[in-house]
C-alpha cells in the first residue's frame, strides 16, 4: 500500500569502520606501541596524569602511522571537517565512547593482515 512503512527483517546494517595501513610500520613503531601501552597501564595504576598523558601522544603518533580514515560517527559531534589522520592530534576528536573501539579495530585489522 502506498505510503506505509515497510520493515525488512532480513537487512542488515554494517556499521562503517576505521581503516588502517601498516605498510609503514617497522619493528620498531610495534615495539613503541608496545611500550605505550604498557605505559598507560602503569601511570593509570599509579594515578600519574603526566605519565598518562605522555604515553597517550606516544599511542597517538603511532595511530598517526597506520590509521587512513576514521568514520565521521566515530567522532565528538564538534569535530572540525577534514582531519588528517597523518597528524597525531586528530585523535583528540575521536568520540571518547570510541576510542577503545579504535584500538580494537586496529588489533583486528593487523591479525586479518597476518592471516592474508
Amino acid at each position: 500500500m502506498a505510503g506505509e512503512n515497510v520493515v525488512q527483517e532480513d537487512v542488515v546494517e554494517i556499521e562503517e569502520m576505521p581503516q588502517f595501513s601498516f605498510s609503514k610500520l617497522s619493528w620498531g613503531d610495534t615495539k613503541k606501541l608496545v611500550l605505550m601501552q604498557v605505559k598507560v597501564g602503569e601511570a593509570s595504576q599509579k594515578n600519574d596524569a603526566a605519565a598518562m598523558m605522555e604515553a597517550f601522544d606516544g599511542l597517538q603518533k603511532y595511530l598517526a602511522r597506520v590509521v587512513v580514515s576514521i568514520p565521521r560517527e566515530w567522532l565528538s559531534e564538534d569535530a572540525p571537517d577534514g582531519l588528517v589522520w597523518s597528524d597525531p592530534n586528530s585523535f583528540d576528536w575521536v568520540g571518547g565512547d570510541r576510542f577503545q573501539d579504535l584500538l580494537g579495530a586496529m588489533s583486528q585489522a593487523q591479525t586479518a593482515r597476518k592471516k592474508t
